[in-house]
């Protein structure tokens, strides 16, 4: 799911579901190769705990409209697979 410069996807080199941040080139255009990590989700025996990386969450309102619906999808998700998350 991506909302402007930020997307909530699945990290194959991190194994874990995260929110990355674009970098923007100019206004409304976004590099796809340079991103940064701005939450990652780590997987519990209850569901999943958000990690922030430093203040980078807070930088813009978009952070916090996908991360809602990131934990209403990781929850679906846990809750569909009885806890047996294996990405």
């Amino acid at each position: 799911m991506r909302l402007r410069q930020t997307e909530f996807r699945y990290s194959t080199k991190n194994q874990k579901h995260e929110i990355v941040m674009y970098h923007e080139v100019s206004p409304g255009q976004i590099d796809p190769e340079t991103c940064y990590t701005v939450a990652q989700f780590i997987r519990t025996n209850e569901g999943f705990d958000m990690v922030t990386v430093g203040g980078r969450f807070f930088k813009t309102r978009d952070n916090f409209i996908v991360a809602k619906h990131a934990i209403a999808f990781l929850y679906d998700l846990f809750d569909i697979t009885n806890g047996d998350v294996s990405a």
